[in-house]
């Protein structure tokens, strides 16, 4: 919580710093020369980059248990357990 609070203080501080005002997208704000800027323009398109697998993963993986259905809940020894007790598992 603290990282976020102090990036959005700083956030707020370079904004009431600048004479333009500041667009949705900052990193459009700075010049195109700008090492920094390009740098972080770098490290953006690598976590975006990084964290596609960590999204498309899990809808492959439910889109494949919609189509092919989920074998291994049907075989486990939770499901067995749970349907003991429930009318509606059984």
């Amino acid at each position: 919580f603290a990282l976020y609070a102090v990036a959005g203080l700083a956030g707020i501080a370079y904004g009431r710093c600048t004479e333009q005002p500041v667009t949705s997208n900052v990193l459009a704000m700075f010049p195109k020369g700008d090492g920094l800027a390009s740098l972080l323009r770098l490290l953006l398109s690598v976590v975006l980059l990084l964290s596609l697998p960590l999204i498309c993963l899990p809808c492959r993986n439910m889109i494949h248990q919609l189509l092919h259905g989920c074998r291994l809940w049907c075989c486990s020894p939770v499901r067995s357990a749970l349907s003991r007790h429930s009318p509606l598992l059984g």
